[in-house]
């Protein structure tokens, strides 16, 4: 969509929470004495509460800083993707954040319309013999804090 000098490439995103989350990008024209170029401004529109704000901000605009500051290279790599398909490989297997498994210390629940991103707080439970096997049995519970 056209948006008075600005292209929207995201206007509502459909997890919780980020609804209202925004990506623009608007036409910036800077000109020298000698030569005339289009640069793009970046605008993020993330959610006032601030924990949303944090969420989408590591979900959303840390990848694409990231991708900025890194830059794709546009000569051919190993495996002759074009540079769409490698922006596409380094979004995909972008790391955020650190990503743990732990099961849920009671019944949540889900907006069963959006995938949900959910404020918690993580306890270690130490580790413990399992009588069936030699293995040392570890686990995160996962507490929801509202």
């Amino acid at each position: 969509h056209e948006l008075g000098g600005g292209t929207l490439h995201v206007g509502r995103l459909h997890m919780k929470p980020g609804k209202p989350t925004t990506f623009v990008t608007l036409d910036r024209n800077s000109s020298t004495t000698t030569t005339t170029r289009s640069s793009h401004c970046l605008v993020f529109a993330l959610p006032g509460n601030p924990v949303s704000a944090v969420v989408c901000t590591h979900l959303l605009v840390q990848p694409c800083l990231n991708l900025l500051w890194q830059g794709v290279d546009a000569s051919a790599d190993s495996h002759g993707d074009s540079v769409d398909a490698r922006v596409d490989r380094i979004v995909s297997n972008a790391t955020v954040h650190v990503e743990v498994q732990a099961k849920l210390g009671q019944t949540i629940q889900l907006d069963p319309e959006r995938p949900e991103y959910h404020r918690c707080r993580l306890v270690w439970t130490p580790p413990q013999h399992d009588s069936s096997s030699s293995s040392l049995l570890t686990s995160w519970t996962a507490i929801s804090t509202g």
